[in-house]
């Protein structure tokens, strides 16, 4: 009777200890799965604004290609063309622009938007006051030269602002996935729960993210690479 009070007493015992390391992995997971949740979405969010400002960029690098081109042109035919294709751009622009406005969310993004804004004002009252005497005919040459003296210098400045902001959102994009990555693993080594987040995958769909969000130029944004260090990280 005695040993069999003690079997009873161990049986609870170990019980209760599979009840609570199950518990604990059950809260590792639920954990591990919000900062999952947590981290697609601010990925996500900050991958767009890189997505917006990238595509931009690449509208004011084409009409670099076209002002340089404008100056060059014989006749205000094929002016005419070229000035219409800048226009497309220039309104492509305003509309991200207009995007990218609406959904910053920091005092530093603020501010490189006002100097965006800024060196595009410099550069429109230089590109309209060009195209304005390109339009009139007589003053066709001297509408060319301002194109290569002034406006082109401004127009380079104004990408500069644009490559600033770029870099920035990578450098933040960086940031998100690293603190999620530090967040995730140390979730997992407090729980003790790393088989289980394997068998379960938690982290794959954070690691898809992240692969689907590589593929940043530098010879566009002026620099930067964007980690991947969550999808690097070792999975035990």
């Amino acid at each position: 009777m005695k040993q069999q009070n003690i079997g009873l007493k161990l049986g609870v015992v170990f019980s209760f200890l599979i009840a609570l390391l199950v518990g604990l992995a059950w809260l590792g997971l639920e954990q591990m799965s919000r900062i999952h949740s947590d981290m697609e979405t601010l990925v996500l969010a900050r991958w767009n604004k890189v997505q917006l400002s990238r595509q931009a960029l690449g509208y004011l690098i084409d009409n670099y290609s076209l002002t340089g081109e404008l100056s060059l042109a014989g006749n205000k035919l094929k002016a005419g063309s070229l000035l219409a294709a800048h226009d497309a751009n220039t309104d492509r622009v305003t509309n991200l622009l207009r995007q990218i406005e609406t959904a910053s969310d920091s005092d530093t993004e603020r501010e490189l938007i006002a100097q965006i804004g800024k060196k595009r004002t410099e550069y429109t009252a230089s590109y309209s006051l060009a195209v304005a005497q390109l339009i009139q005919g007589d003053q066709f040459d001297d509408s060319r030269a301002a194109l290569i003296r002034e406006t082109l210098p401004r127009l380079a400045t104004y990408q500069t602002t644009w490559k600033a902001y770029v870099t920035h959102q990578i450098t933040q994009f960086d940031r998100v996935v690293k603190a999620s990555d530090e967040r995730y693993h140390r979730t997992r080594t407090f729980f003790g729960s790393d088989s289980v987040g394997d068998f379960f995958g938690i982290h794959d769909g954070a690691c898809d993210n992240a692969r689907r969000c590589q593929g940043c130029d530098s010879s566009e944004t002026g620099g930067g690479v964007v980690a991947t260090s969550f999808c690097r990280s070792p999975t035990k």
